[in-house]
């Protein structure tokens, strides 16, 4: 799979290339490399972090209160009862499984949409700059080097239309100083 995307990312990318006219300028920048020295990149990681513990916190609760009904349903079994006596025990643990399986999904769909809204502007951000350094710089189109799951994309490229660091320079931010620089180039 991971094979087709390159290919086809590589197919569009010289289809781009192929179909530019002698005026055409064609750029190239890491995104993700971008992202992982913009500041507010960490204070959500922080506070998704955050996020997480507090809703595993609540989680691991429920998780705890199913785990004394387990050892109540073992040392009554144990006693003898029988799966009719124990009934209204079985029904609570299928009701309390039932909750921590809804528990879990519902926590993961609340930190997806968080991380959204709070990547959001910075996306958004990050968009203006490369518009502004592809209008100053003249460039037709800027494409992302590396892919979602950090495979290249731009096999290749003259390092001059490598527009990374004028995406952050435009966003004020000094590659030096900030972020992890283990985005690849």
């Amino acid at each position: 799979m991971k094979l087709k995307t390159l290919v086809l990312a590589g197919i569009l990318c010289l289809g781009i290339v192929a179909s530019a006219t002698a005026q055409d300028k064609v750029g190239f920048a890491n995104f993700e490399l971008i992202l992982s020295y913009m500041p507010e990149t960490a204070k959500i990681g922080t506070d998704l972090a955050a996020l997480q513990k507090q809703l595993g916190d609540k989680l691991q609760v429920t998780q705890n209160y199913a785990e004394t009904k387990v050892a109540e349903y073992e040392e009554r079994r144990g006693a003898g009862e029988t799966d009719e006596q124990l009934g209204d025990l079985i029904k609570n643990l299928q009701d309390l499984d039932q909750e921590i399986k809804k528990g879990a999904a519902d926590a993961e769909r609340a930190i997806a949409i968080r991380r959204q809204e709070m990547l959001q502007p910075v996306l958004d951000k990050v968009r203006a700059a490369i518009d502004k350094v592809a209008k100053d710089g003249g460039y037709t189109y800027i494409l992302n080097m590396v892919d979602a799951t950090s495979m290249s994309i731009i096999l290749h490229g003259p390092e001059g239309n490598n527009v990374t660091e004028l995406v952050l320079k435009e966003l004020g931010v000094d590659m030096s100083s900030e972020g992890d620089n283990t985005g690849g180039n």
